[in-house]
């Protein structure tokens, strides 16, 4: 995988801004304020079978709680994104990329911060 890059905004902030979220085991209500980071690690076919690593796009937002708007909170989204250059193909084709596994690098990321919590 290489510092290539798509232009693609995978997180449009017209629909990730003001989206609401609920949390466990500790009810609570959160609305995303701002997007503070985006990025995208894309791979070509040939790199997702020697790597076992499917694309991915992932983005950092500062969040506020709903019932007490001054508690902020950071939250990490991600999703699996199209091989590299083949984002418009048809989404029969990009189906056949899709993988149901998270990537080892963001499981032991989010097994960290359950770690934390």
């Amino acid at each position: 995988m290489d510092n290539t890059r798509s232009g693609i905004t995978w997180f449009d902030e017209d629909k990730w801004i003001a989206c609401l979220m609920s949390t466990d085991p500790q009810p609570s209500t959160w609305i995303i304020d701002r997007k503070l980071a985006e990025n995208e690690d894309l791979a070509t076919e040939a790199d997702v079978k020697k790597c076992m690593m499917p694309s991915e796009a992932g983005s950092i937002f500062v969040c506020s709680n709903i019932d007490a708007p001054s508690q902020e909170a950071v939250v990490k989204a991600r999703m699996q994104i199209p091989y590299f250059n083949t984002t418009f193909k048809s989404r029969q084709v990009r189906a056949q990329h899709a993988d149901p596994d998270m990537r080892a690098p963001s499981r032991r990321e989010l097994s960290a911060f359950d770690y934390l919590t």
